[in-house]
């Protein structure tokens, strides 16, 4: 979580949380409905399970279960779909150019493996 020196978490309107992955999920779930405008972005519309990922390597009849469906998110988060390209200590860019402004920012985007997500012709 990064956080201005000068500002206190219970005052902050806007957090950003950068990944959509378990521990994003957890951290919007942690301070959604505590006053604050919270905004998760994702680079998937779907959750990603990466364990099951790697495991389809070896059982690829299991690959169904790496992807979980959309995405839901906790009461009172918005959903972003976008990948973060770079950062300034006020706002996320993402790579449609989009810029979402923050007082605090927290980056959960974990480990992305290529090797799960085959490229267009590639299976």
């Amino acid at each position: 979580l990064l956080l201005p020196a000068s500002t206190a978490l219970s005052a902050m309107p806007n957090i950003v949380i950068v990944g959509a992955g378990v521990s994003g999920l957890m951290t919007a779930k942690a301070v959604a409905g505590k006053g604050h405008h919270v905004t998760l972005v994702s680079s998937t519309p779907y959750f990603e399970w990466g364990i099951a990922g790697a495991y389809s390597l070896t059982h690829p009849d299991e690959l169904e279960k790496a992807v979980s469906g959309e995405i839901t998110v906790p009461a009172g988060v918005e959903l972003v779909t976008g990948t973060a390209v770079s950062m300034t200590d006020k706002q996320v860019v993402l790579k449609a150019g989009q810029s979402i402004p923050f007082d605090a920012l927290v980056i959960a985007t974990g480990l992305d493996l290529p090797l799960f997500r085959p490229k267009v012709g590639q299976s």
